[in-house]
C-alpha cells in the first residue's frame, strides 16, 4: 500500500470516529440526568464546536441552524484528532510502544549510588550514574521454602559489560554490582535465581 493510500484510509477512518462519537454524544447525553459526570462529559466535548458555531450569530443555541453547525464543528475536531492519533500510532514501531509500556510498568529498587529496573519481567537493568547494565530474565520455576514456586530467573553472564560493550574496571566492581543486584532481587523479586553463563563470542 503506497503512502497516499494509507493518507487516505486514516483520513477516512478519522472522519469516521469523529462522526461515530459525535452522534454518540447527541444521541445519549439527553439520557444522562443532569449534572451529572456524563453529562458535563458530554458537554465538555460539545463544547468547542459550540464555539465554533457561536461565531454565526444564530437564533439561539437551541435553533436548527446552530445545532447543525455545532455538530459539524464537534466532528471535524474529533476527527482531526482521531487523525493525529492514528498518524502517531503508525509513526511508533510496535517494538517501540513495547519498549515505552516497559518502562511505564517498570518497578524500581533504589539503592545508594544505583537502581535496578524490573522492566516486565523480562529484563534486569542495574544503573550506576548515565551507565548501565541489562540482563535478560524469565519467570521459571523453582525450589523455595522446600515447595516449587514461580519465581525470577535472570541470566548473567560470567564477565558483565555495560550496555554499549565497555568491560567492567575489575572483578571488585563486578563483585559489587552483584551482591547490589541479589539486595534488589531479595526486595523485589524473591524467590529469584542468577544463573551464571559463557556468553557466545560475537
Amino acid at each position: 500500500m503506497t503512502q497516499r493510500q494509507h493518507n487516505w484510509k486514516r483520513l477516512v477512518i478519522a472522519v469516521l470516529v469523529g462522526c461515530a462519537i459525535t452522534a454518540a454524544l447527541a444521541v445519549f447525553q439527553h439520557r444522562f440526568k443532569a449534572g451529572s459526570i456524563p453529562d458535563l462529559l458530554c458537554e465538555l466535548l460539545l463544547l468547542p464546536g459550540e464555539l465554533i458555531a457561536s461565531v454565526f450569530h444564530d437564533r439561539g443555541n437551541s435553533s436548527p441552524e446552530f445545532l447543525w453547525r455545532s455538530r459539524v464543528s464537534t466532528a471535524a475536531i474529533l476527527a482531526a484528532i482521531a487523525w493525529f492519533a492514528l498518524r502517531y500510532r503508525r509513526s511508533v514501531s510496535s517494538a517501540e510502544r513495547y519498549r515505552r509500556w516497559k518502562e511505564l510498568t517498570a518497578r524500581h529498587y533504589r539503592g545508594k549510588g544505583f537502581i535496578v529496573d524490573f522492566l516486565s519481567y523480562t529484563d534486569v537493568r542495574y544503573r550506576e550514574g548515565t551507565r548501565s547494565i541489562t540482563l535478560s530474565s524469565e519467570i521459571s520455576k523453582m525450589e523455595s521454602a522446600g515447595k516449587e514456586r514461580l519465581g525470577l530467573a535472570v541470566y548473567v553472564p560470567e564477565r558483565l559489560r555495560w550496555d554499549g560493550g565497555e568491560e567492567l574496571a575489575n572483578a571488585n566492581e563486578q563483585r559489587l554490582i552483584l551482591s547490589r543486584l541479589e539486595a534488589a532481587l531479595q526486595a523485589k523479586a524473591a524467590p529469584y535465581r542468577m544463573l551464571f553463563f559463557h556468553p557466545k563470542p560475537p
